[in-house]
């Protein structure tokens, strides 16, 4: 195999932020931006590829979702490369791996700059709070498996950290979340807030995603040896929550297999003795139930109230998709465009929820 050629036109995506794919790109002519947020203040920012220039090859050669969004500026040419296509390239042009090398040095430099920033402005200063953080910034992005590790290395090393307690309920929540839907499946769970930790943003890191079996650094004075990988810590059952929490879980699976009334009845349980995050969570599955059930009034009015005393709600994005949804199976078309519009104007390109909302609406007709 060879490169192959491709021209793209102006205003048209290479491809977008998020993308999975294993092609590497070489501009021939043209101009052609990168589009990606800033990890400390989320600030769209935009690099220009230069003729000649590689791009797309970290996500390309180790299959890593895109970083950025590449854009087409100007009418442009690109030279194709799968990745053994670019592997040989490379041996047989030694002064390619130079220039490569070069580009990834200024790369990491800006990352370097980046994850000062968030050092200087973000991170707090006890080191637990931030190893709690890194748990945290895991689970809120349905990492189950490496918030887990955190989450235990964080009891290891600081049983009396200022976040113990919390630490061992995220724990459960995660642990409960893996075996129901695997590792990044199911909704974000919605977590109870951690007074006085500094927050980390779906960014923050995304340069530094881990493979399950990280090993995270260990604090000084720490050693890793079978006793860590054994690990675990006595049920905490006080918090009142394991049974409610299991049957949330559940009733997700539930969902997953398409066993909506099923669902619907477990969640039910969960609302008559939940607390309030586990009531909360499962009063959005419910209007998800009666969507799929096809009972789009009864969805109407239940996410409508639920959005109502939820206005903070992480997955509010998705309940208003499930309510411009509705609106379109009863046929009032204006107010489920209307929503769509919301949904699209507050969202880039590269979201998926702003494809979804936009593949919606153009089904409206």
């Amino acid at each position: 195999m060879s490169p192959r050629a491709k021209s793209f036109k102006a205003n048209s995506i290479i491809y977008f932020e998020g993308d999975k794919g294993d092609l590497i790109y070489l501009l021939k002519e043209g101009k052609i931006s990168l589009t990606y947020n800033d990890v400390t203040t989320g600030e769209e920012l935009v690099d220009q590829i230069s003729t000649g220039e590689f791009f797309g090859v970290k996500s390309g050669l180790i299959h890593h979702s895109r970083e950025e969004t590449a854009k087409v500026i100007t009418n442009s040419v690109v030279f194709e490369f799968y990745p053994v296509e670019f592997e040989a390239l490379i041996i047989k042009n030694p002064n390619i791996i130079i220039k490569m090398l070069r580009a990834f040095s200024t790369q990491l430099k800006k990352v370097h700059k980046q994850i000062q920033n968030i050092v200087g402005k973000n991170v707090s200063v006890d080191s637990s709070d931030n190893f709690f953080n890194i748990g945290d910034y895991y689970l809120k992005n349905k990492k189950y498996k490496q918030a887990i590790t955190v989450y235990k290395r964080y009891l290891n090393y600081y049983p009396n950290g200022n976040f113990s307690m919390l630490a061992k309920k995220r724990l459960k929540i995660a642990q409960e979340a893996l075996e129901a839907y695997g590792n990044e499946g199911g909704p974000a769970p919605v977590l109870e807030k951690a007074e006085n930790t500094s927050s980390i943003s779906n960014n923050d890191f995304q340069d530094f995603e881990q493979p399950d079996n990280e090993v995270f650094d260990v604090p000084p004075g720490s050693s890793l040896g079978e006793n860590d990988k054994n690990f675990e810590i006595d049920d905490d059952s006080s918090n009142g929550s394991t049974k409610e929490s299991k049957l949330y879980y559940k009733a997700v699976s539930y969902i997953s297999q398409g066993k909506y009334m099923d669902a619907f009845h477990t969640l039910k349980i969960v609302i008559n003795n939940g607390n309030d995050q586990e009531k909360r969570m499962a009063n959005a599955e419910i209007g998800k139930c009666l969507y799929h059930l096809k009972k789009y009034n009864e969805t109407i009015k239940h996410l409508t109230n639920f959005l109502a005393n939820n206005q903070n709600y992480n997955d509010k994005d998705e309940i208003l998709y499930y309510l411009g949804s509705s609106y379109s199976q009863i046929g009032e078309v204006d107010k489920a465009e209307k929503i769509f519009n919301n949904l699209i104007s507050n969202h880039n390109e590269s979201d998926p929820i702003y494809r979804k909302a936009q593949k919606a609406l153009k089904e409206l007709g």
